[in-house]
């Protein structure tokens, strides 16, 4: 017997967290809140901030300058055709 006045739910989540992407495997390290996907380095510095981590974050750009990685401080081998971005240019 199927009631027609039920309401079905499909609850979807309004942002997806990737844990396996650089910068959720970096929060997590340090047991911090995970973020959507598609952030800059400007909006997870300011996660970061929003958070008073105060640790001191490597990050490094790709030579297309289409992808940056953030390192986890005991992973800091980079990654290939990757420099590491000087940190006083973040701030």
């Amino acid at each position: 017997n199927h009631n027609t006045n039920s309401k079905k739910t499909n609850y979807k989540p309004s942002h997806t967290y990737n844990s396996e992407v650089c910068y959720n495997k970096f929060l997590a390290y340090f047991n911090l809140p995970l973020i959507p996907q598609d952030q800059t380095i400007g909006s997870f510095l300011k996660h970061l901030q929003q958070h008073n981590l105060t640790h001191y974050a490597n990050f490094s750009i790709n030579t297309n300058i289409s992808e940056a990685h953030i390192y986890l401080p005991s992973k800091l081998h980079l990654l290939p055709e990757h420099t590491f971005i000087n940190q006083k240019l973040l701030h």
